[in-house]
């Protein structure tokens, strides 16, 4: 009898643990203290069941264990680490590999993205074997405001993503190095659609990779690694960056797409060219502007993940003159003159201050970013939720009830002028116009 019960209850602890997540970052050097700071943020909202790892080659881990953040990761302590040998892994060294090309590096715009960046596609196979359910990848410039991601967790069967553009804006914005190089479009997406078989392939509705839940069991079952390495090599090594990738494996179609709420993954700045039509009318991000503009009236607590996209971080000295300057800006009644506009970022800015100060102590914090622990941004948002400067988007500006148009959960194959993607003026073409706005400033892919 006391056998049983201690099987009932050993068998009760293991389904515990295998319901369990994982938060993950991947880090290099350069960014490993705001990577535990990402994690440390979450580790306040989330059970206390749940891992948090700092995803890093061997080399950042021993700098991480030896720095001012060594408190955290040695013994008890809240965070761990997941090594990942770049030499070991073959997608990394297929990337690798494939872009260190003369040919590659221009067509990248320099130098491409630093591997550490994909290492989340290597997580949810580790994880699964350390008796993780779940994995959220989350980038180090990611802020957390609460733990709702737990209730999400068991709807998503596959990836979970927050849908940001939609997919007839693929040519275009996604992946954006491509949209000038028409002639590597062809054979990218062809390619990549062959190494897809036997399974169906077809572009769903893009993401940003800021905040990827992953179902590990399904991506054993995948094999989510292989299926990176051959979308890496179809691709001939051409993504810029770590969502270029994303969005090209979860077309497969055996691989369930669940697309979150938008409070999971809220953009915090956007171009300010007028080139992105997916945050204009009808789309609007998808419910993205709704959020943006309740986080620039000060609710940060509607919003789950605040994400600094397109922006100077909160952990560099650099944001401060930048936000002074729109200030400035906004103070006299116009817009900023920046190349991308920052929409929420000053409160989210103190925020993320306010708490590493906390959770580091001044001390640490004062060494780790060589900032001033009382240092904090000056705020126009105020200026923006009192009407005194124009609004910069007109998704905001119009009220954000009418925006953020709703797309069918199942994403229904292109249609047949996408098909082949042999044209990407004439695919560009088909984006739906905005007709009913006369003043509308002409995108220039249209």
């Amino acid at each position: 009898m006391v056998l049983q019960r201690f099987f009932v209850l050993l068998c009760a602890v293991a389904r515990r643990a295998r319901a369990a997540v994982a938060f993950v970052t991947p880090a290099n050097t350069a960014n490993a203290a705001p990577a535990a700071v990402a994690l440390l943020r979450v580790r306040r909202f989330v059970p206390s069941s749940s891992g948090f790892f700092v995803v890093a080659r061997p080399s950042t881990i021993t700098s991480l264990r030896a720095s001012h953040l060594r408190r955290f990761f040695d013994g008890d302590g809240p965070l761990d680490t997941l090594a990942v040998d770049v030499t070991r892994t073959e997608m990394l060294v297929a990337l690798a590999r494939l872009r260190s090309s003369a040919q590659m590096k221009s067509f990248l715009r320099g130098a491409p993205w630093p591997l550490e960046m994909f290492f989340w596609a290597v997580a949810p196979q580790k994880l699964a074997d350390r008796g993780f359910e779940h994995t959220v990848a989350l980038d180090a410039d990611v802020f957390a405001m609460d733990g709702q991601i737990i209730d999400v967790l068991p709807t998503v069967r596959g990836i979970g993503i927050v849908r940001i553009f939609p997919k007839e804006c693929y040519t275009a914005a996604m992946p954006a190095s491509k949209a000038r190089l028409p002639a590597f479009v062809p054979p990218l997406v062809d390619a990549v659609k062959i190494a897809a078989a036997p399974h169906a392939f077809a572009h769903r509705d893009g993401t940003n990779s800021g905040v990827i839940v992953f179902n590990n069991s399904r991506m054993v079952e995948v094999d989510l690694l292989r299926w990176c390495l051959d979308a890496v090599v179809a691709a001939n090594g051409a993504v810029y960056g770590d969502q270029d990738l994303l969005n090209l494996i979860i077309g497969r179609r055996d691989i369930d797409v669940r697309y979150l709420h938008p409070r999971f993954n809220v953009q915090l700045a956007y171009p300010a060219r007028q080139k992105d039509a997916f945050m204009d009318p009808p789309w609007c991000g998808y419910g993205q502007a709704q959020f943006v503009a309740a986080a620039a009236g000060g609710a940060l607590n509607s919003s789950s993940f605040g994400h600094f996209i397109w922006t100077r971080k909160p952990w560099t000295a650099q944001v401060d003159g930048e936000l002074r300057r729109i200030y400035g800006d906004l103070a006299r009644g116009g817009r900023t003159g920046m190349q991308y506009m920052v929409l929420a970022s000053p409160p989210w800015v103190n925020a993320w201050r306010d708490f590493a100060v906390d959770v580091l102590g001044p001390d640490t914090y004062s060494d780790l970013f060589k900032l001033d622990p009382a240092r904090r941004v000056v705020d126009f948002t105020l200026l923006m939720a009192s009407g005194h400067a124009r609004s910069p988007r007109r998704c905001i500006g119009a009220g954000v009830s009418s925006c953020g148009a709703v797309r069918p959960e199942t994403d229904a194959p292109f249609p047949a002028p996408f098909a082949g993607f042999s044209d990407v003026q004439r695919a560009t073409r088909r984006i739906p116009r905005i007709a009913d706005d006369p003043t509308r400033r002409t995108l220039a892919y249209f």
